[in-house]
């Protein structure tokens, strides 16, 4: 019984490497007889010259290679799917037992698809390869990877938090519609399931559209379908990096205002800040189109705030000039009103007249207390030697002990006759600056933090 059952085995196996045999024979056969049938290349493939030949197409975008904003090129790889019917490739699947058959693209005739907006210099990459699957109704499917180079034009008005609307124009170049029409997939077929992540954008939707346009060389319609691909940018990187450094530098380029005039680091401040600034805004250029219609919000933010930091360097020049100016010449009473009076008020500044007074009451005070006032005041005119007495002595601001403190106190009761009218008109000037410095200081933060609150909200 087990040596039947061998021999049945051995007969199957033979049976079936024959009919394999022949059935390679017969689709090898049948290819050469269907390609040597079939005619020029160049020709469409029906039967009546007014016949139209029906291309479905499809493109399932998998990976966002490139989208440089600087030129404004979108870069996309995909799986590129074409059908139609060709009627010099049918037969007989029933005669000749054959579902399909493979040929290769050179063989038969293949519709002249071109990306209308490509701005690739090899224009279309796809892999060379790829057979073609023919069926026994005529059916021609070409299923391969492409990567298409398309031009997008950017709108950065948001940035970093822009969304890009790019465009992929599918038609045929050499026929109109009424020899090729151009027909796109529904259904499952149409989903855009094989997305990559890319780590800068990231693919909200894949909409295709069908329409006929017309050109001015020719009177006939040209079927085109366009795929529009809507990209968000991811924000993350460029918040902390850029938007969020920014900010805070355009709050620290106010604080010029702050520093006392006596440090002697104003200008330099202010200048430094700025040239932070400047720095930013350089490295958003290179990397943003030029664009006259649609300039970056946070651009415009970046000059607003660099103007500021220019304007509150020349602010601060005039202050530092009435802060070391001339003492001589008694402030006017406008000034007086209006800056000592009122706006030292607002601002919780102390009225200069009251602190001079409170300054020469020293008969009230122990000598202890005397002498520190005498300190203080000291170190205050020392290190205001700056506007024009670093060159000619070092400043001592140590504080002085012992006799030294009661010798300050005999100089100044001694020199307070000669010299105290033009001590009052030196410090009601300083104080002027004091004041300006600080009401500039409030002005200025103010304004940066509206358009700092404005540009967050504008382009979130």
């Amino acid at each position: 019984m087990s040596f039947l059952t061998m021999i049945i085995k051995i007969f199957i196996i033979i049976a079936y490497l024959s009919v394999g045999s022949a059935l390679r024979s017969n689709e090898s056969m049948l290819t050469e007889q269907l390609l040597l049938s079939y005619g020029p290349r160049t020709t469409r493939p029906v039967d009546f010259k007014n016949s139209t030949v029906n291309v479905t197409l499809r493109f399932i975008v998998t990976q966002v290679i490139n989208l440089d904003e600087k030129a404004q090129a979108l870069t996309v790889n995909g799986w590129f799917k074409m059908i139609w019917t060709d009627q010099r490739l049918i037969w007989d699947e029933n005669d000749q037992n054959i579902k399909d058959i493979f040929v290769e693209k050179t063989d038969i005739w293949l519709p002249d698809i071109t990306l209308y907006n490509n701005i690739d210099g090899q224009f279309e990459r796809q892999k060379e390869d790829v057979f073609l699957r023919v069926t026994s109704d005529g059916t021609v499917t070409w299923a391969s990877p492409s990567i298409y180079t398309s031009s997008c034009r950017m709108n950065v008005r948001k940035f970093p938090f822009d969304s890009q609307l790019c465009t992929l124009e599918f038609g045929s170049w050499t026929y109109d519609g009424y020899e090729l029409n151009l027909m796109t997939v529904t259904g499952r077929d149409a989903e855009q399931t094989e997305f990559t992540e890319n780590g800068v954008w990231v693919l909200t939707s894949v909409n295709v559209a069908r329409q006929v346009r017309y050109f001015n060389c020719c009177p006939e319609p040209y079927p085109i379908l366009t795929y529009s691909l809507k990209l968000t940018r991811r924000y993350e990187f460029y918040l902390a990096n850029i938007l969020l450094p920014c900010i805070l530098l355009s709050f620290l380029s106010m604080l010029v205002f702050y520093l006392p005039p006596e440090s002697g680091e104003k200008i330099s401040f202010g200048m430094t800040t700025i040239l932070g600034l400047l720095l930013f805004q350089q490295m958003i250029a290179e990397t943003l189109p030029p664009s006259a219609d649609n300039a970056p919000i946070i651009g415009t933010y970046f000059t607003f705030i660099i103007s500021m930091g220019c304007a509150s360097v020349l602010v601060t020049s005039v202050i530092l000039n009435i802060y070391c100016g001339s003492s001589e010449r008694p402030i006017p009473d406008w000034i007086r009103i209006l800056v000592l009076g009122k706006l030292g008020a607002i601002i919780g500044r102390q009225n200069a007249d009251a602190k001079k007074k409170k300054a020469y009451n020293l008969v009230e005070k122990k000598p202890q207390d005397v002498a520190t006032d005498l300190y203080e005041n000291n170190i205050r005119s020392d290190t205001n030697d700056f506007c024009g007495d670093i060159g000619k002595s070092e400043v001592n601001i140590s504080r002085p002990r012992g006799s030294a403190r009661r010798k300050s106190y005999d100089e100044t009761h001694s020199n307070a006759g000669g010299s105290k009218q033009n001590d009052g008109f030196e410090g009601q000037w300083r104080e002027v600056a004091v004041i300006l410095d600080r009401l500039f200081l409030i002005i200025s933060l103010i304004i940066v933090s509206i358009a700092a609150v404005h540009v967050l909200i504008s382009i979130v």
